[in-house]
């Protein structure tokens, strides 16, 4: 048995205002929920998007929309770049709807933020034969899934650019906000599952800070140059096998390897991963980036369960720490104590 609740869908109305002040037409404005799970993108859609276009008075209206929290935003393309940080106007603002319409908002335009910079390879192994095939991604921080669907609602939010031929990538139109910058060589599918040979991003980092993994604020105020996205051919790997007390192979507990840096715990951090042994208990984890990390091995794990940080937490207390060098394989082996893992 459960109950449900009736609740009042409301409509957010207002008006789209160019930089001149002055109503601006066919502008496309997008309502997109905040969520916060994977269970509220499955109950509400993809990212609970809802869209409408600007009235030549610049007048906007979405109607039926649920109780949450909303950000409102739009972005028009200019046919030419009035100034030099980008050709896109934007505009956006968060909302708290709680059961009464919202009829005057408003939106004003503003020019957007330009972000560039280059990719570089750390290697001997051939480059990729196509640069468009690889993506650099900017993505919203509210959704804290990792899977396909959860980045995809977060791509919402933020954007993603092919490279172009000479290996450089410009993005334009960028609203001020928090992100997380993301790379990869062969389509946005190589998020869903990390590969295992060839080049691996190794950093993305800016005046010599690497930001990736890490919420990066944009501001209104400066374009973002020199931005730099490293893959390398030498990967590290850490692997080993689980084995019970009395040293038989323990398939049945996946290992869970993440960052002993509290500030790199987030949805899709390549500093939090998880594997599942194979039959003979061997693991293998292939391109986390150097540093520190804890390992454990756990009975059972839900994908949330790696973007919770008090998971991690109660996690990182039975665990054991490892350290990975540039490049370095390590063999670690794990050993099942009392239903503790040991190495």
């Amino acid at each position: 048995d459960f109950t449900t609740i009736l609740v009042p869908t409301v409509r957010v109305a207002g008006t789209v205002l160019g930089p001149d002040g002055l109503p601006r037409a066919g502008a496309q404005v997008s309502l997109r929920s905040l969520v916060k799970s994977s269970a509220e993108l499955t109950s509400l859609g993809l990212g609970s998007v809802s869209n409408a276009t600007s009235q030549p008075d610049g007048s906007f209206a979405i109607s039926n929309v649920p109780p949450g929290r909303y950000s409102l935003s739009t972005r028009v393309p200019l046919m030419q770049a009035a100034d030099a940080r980008g050709s896109v106007l934007w505009a956006a603002r968060d909302l708290q709807v709680d059961g009464q319409d919202h009829t005057d908002v408003l939106l004003s335009l503003t020019l957007g933020v330009s972000i560039s910079g280059k990719v570089r390879f750390e290697g001997t192994s051939p480059l990729p034969t196509d640069p468009r095939r690889a993506k650099v991604m900017l993505t919203s921080t509210p959704v804290t899934g990792g899977s396909l669907v959860e980045i995809a609602a977060s791509l919402v939010g933020g954007s993603l650019v092919s490279v172009d031929a000479d290996w450089t990538f410009s993005m334009k139109g960028i609203s001020p906000g928090r992100y997380r910058f993301m790379a990869v060589l062969h389509g946005l599918l190589d998020l869903a599952l990390p590969a295992t040979e060839g080049w691996f991003l190794k950093s993305i980092s800016l005046n010599g800070y690497d930001i990736s993994d890490r919420v990066y604020g944009v501001d209104s105020d400066r374009d973002l140059e020199g931005v730099i996205v490293t893959f390398t051919d030498r990967p590290t790997a850490l692997l080993g096998t689980v084995r019970d007390k009395d040293g038989r192979p323990s398939p049945g507990f996946p290992i869970v390897v993440f960052s002993t840096d509290r500030g790199e715990w987030a949805a899709g951090s390549r500093r939090v991963r998880e594997v599942a042994p194979s039959s003979d208990g061997e693991f293998k984890i292939i391109g986390l980036p150097a540093g520190d990390y804890y390992v454990s091995a756990v009975t059972e794990l839900d994908p949330e369960d790696l973007a919770d940080p008090d998971f991690l937490e109660q996690l990182a207390a039975m665990s054991f720490k490892v350290t990975l060098a540039e490049g370095e394989r390590k063999i670690q082996d794990i050993k099942l104590v009392g239903g503790w893992p040991a190495h």
